[in-house]
């Protein structure tokens, strides 16, 4: 069977417009699998938003017990000024989820730590 998914790597024509859109949020792979609010994503077509709502519901159905699996940006129970947010260097270091917040003893890094 010839696949070609959304979240499938590629660059085919058809997929140009969601990967726009969901690339400022860090991606469609990684919208999917934070505590998404979508009435908080500016300027996403509607088509795309009830994609998301979708797959929310559908996603209440297996929560996650381990509070440390938790994912940091979008997550409309992690504000900053009442808003969720998205921080693209965290990401591109790879700091996606509380437990990258936290040193090997469980304890949370120190701010100095994120500024070297």
């Amino acid at each position: 069977m010839y696949d070609q998914g959304l979240l499938k790597e590629g660059h085919q024509n058809w997929k140009i417009v969601p990967d726009h859109f969901f690339k400022r949020y860090g991606g469609l792979e990684f919208i999917l699998s934070y505590n998404d609010y979508v009435k908080f994503f500016k300027n996403l077509p509607n088509v795309y938003k009830d994609i998301l709502l979708s797959f929310s519901e559908l996603k209440t159905l297996y929560k996650h017990d381990n509070m440390c699996e938790i994912i940091l940006f979008n997550n409309k129970d992690i504000l900053i000024g009442a808003k969720p947010f998205f921080n693209k260097e965290w990401f591109s270091r790879r700091i996606i989820s509380i437990i990258d917040l936290l040193g090997t003893e469980g304890r949370f890094l120190s701010f100095n730590y994120f500024q070297s």
